[in-house]
């Protein structure tokens, strides 16, 4: 029993299976008369109508497949695409019941009629879409060609708001020799496919919205349709941000330092200057990542101007604070209006107590001293006049009191001397007051440059990084 039923399944595979073979031979040969009864008397030279006055229906669609490069130097857009069209062919229709109910074959293009499809604004060598692809036909007529294409386009890149900018790139498509009258291209759908669509690294693609125009040119008086693929893609900024906005901004707080180091050490214009220059060290590295345009300044070229500037700015205003720190080397006083100006700025800076008591005790002090001095001085004369006369009274004295009158005239030399003694003294003290206000102005100042210079350079930054849409 056990080989016997071993024989029957075996007898009834050989069986299925020299039906199965004799199915797809017939099938086979089924599609072998229809394509040789599609094409015996096929011309693909001709379209596929029915009078010459109607036109052919050429729906046209686009899937995305990848997005190589938008180079802004040259103006160009490189893409990977899968072009989708169909049209209908009136003589290549076939009844399924007589083709053992075969409803679709595979034929090749070249055997086919074909819509002379190309890319209007191409920037390669090649026009049209590519040929040596197959399409399907089904029985009712309907034809659907998909090919792939890589195509290179130009496109108008705006770079106003680099590295924060959008890009909207056509693909216009349209028939080269026939007009409105004989080919009707119309779009598929609203947007493209981007169902299969590679991440760029660089670009963000938000859409692909699909725009039928209809344009007659110069040449000819009949209308042409195109379909255009509008690629709207965004730029992004995380690669610019980090590499290009990032050490700038760093740099110019690396000048807010300098206004914190002391004049005395001499480093303040060595810092600003070696500052100013790592930035322009730094745009010529960068010079490479920044698109050449004459047209419009991008946003970071205006980011990275107003950077020198703010730089150049800061080390003018450090020669500034150097020239008030050093002035009073010179025994210059300090004007009544610079001390006002100095008291006043001081509150607002937050230095309005130890500013404030300087210079008020200091203008005391000086006021006090010139009095003294000018008492003293008054007093050296007053004496120097009694001197004087009395040599005159008693130069006709006798020789006895000679040593008399000597002994006065050394008391009175030796309070001169004291008097002169305090002068100088008096006036050292005062050149030595007016170094102490002119740092303290200076100090002041210095402040007041540093407020002033963040709130610009924030001011400056905000009002360009924001200014995108």
């Amino acid at each position: 029993m056990y080989f016997h039923g071993v024989a029957s399944a075996s007898w009834f595979g050989t069986i299925f299976a020299v039906i199965c073979i004799r199915g797809v031979v017939s099938f086979s040969d089924e599609e072998h008369a229809l394509l040789h009864r599609l094409l015996s008397d096929y011309d693909k030279n001709a379209r596929p109508v029915a009078n010459s006055s109607d036109n052919v229906t050429v729906r046209l669609d686009m899937a995305l497949h990848q997005l190589f490069d938008v180079d802004e130097r040259n103006q160009l857009l490189h893409t990977n695409a899968w072009m989708r069209v169909k049209w209908w062919d009136n003589k290549l229709t076939w009844d399924p019941a007589n083709y053992s109910g075969l409803t679709e074959v595979v034929l090749d293009v070249a055997l086919l009629w074909i819509p002379d499809i190309m890319l209007y604004n191409n920037a390669a060598s090649t026009y049209s879409l590519r040929r040596d692809t197959k399409a399907k036909v089904t029985y009712d007529g309907d034809v659907n060609w998909m090919t792939p294409a890589m195509l290179k386009s130009s496109c108008s890149i705006d770079v106003t708001y680099f590295p924060f900018d959008h890009q909207s790139c056509p693909l216009q498509f349209a028939s080269w020799v026939y007009n409105g009258y004989q080919i009707d291209i119309m779009n598929a759908s609203a947007e493209g496919d981007t169902s299969n669509y590679v991440e760029n690294g660089e670009w963000e693609l938000l859409s692909i919205p699909i725009q039928r125009d209809v344009k007659v040119y110069s040449c000819c008086p009949e209308p042409y349709p195109s379909v255009t693929f509008h690629i709207q893609i965004k730029r992004k900024a995380l690669y610019y941000s980090y590499n290009l906005i990032l050490p700038v901004i760093v740099i110019t707080a690396v000048t807010m330092l300098g206004f914190y180091l002391p004049p005395e050490s001499g480093e303040k214009v060595s810092l600003g200057v070696t500052v100013l220059l790592a930035m322009t060290v730094f745009l010529l590295v960068i010079a490479e990542s920044m698109p050449p345009t004459s047209e419009v300044v991008p946003l970071v070229g205006m980011f990275f101007g107003a950077t020198i500037f703010l730089l150049a700015s800061s080390l003018a205003m450090t020669v500034i604070v150097l020239n008030m720190h050093f002035r009073g080397v010179h025994h210059n006083k300090v004007p009544r209006w610079l001390r006002h100006l100095t008291l006043f700025l001081s509150r607002i800076v937050c230095m309005h107590h130890a500013a404030l008591k300087t210079l008020r005790l200091s203008h005391n002090t000086l006021q006090i001293k010139d009095a003294n001095v000018a008492s003293k001085d008054h007093a050296g004369a007053e004496n120097f006049m009694l001197v004087n006369f009395n040599k005159e009274a008693h130069s006709v004295e006798t020789t006895a009191n000679q040593n008399q009158k000597n002994i006065y005239l050394d008391r009175n030399d030796t309070e001169d001397q004291c008097a002169l003694a305090f002068a100088q003294s008096t006036r050292e003290a005062f050149n030595e007051q007016s170094e102490m206000e002119w740092r303290i102005v200076a100090m002041v100042i210095d402040r007041v440059f540093l407020f002033l210079f963040l709130l610009i350079t924030v001011a400056v930054y905000v009002t360009i990084l924001t200014n995108h849409p």
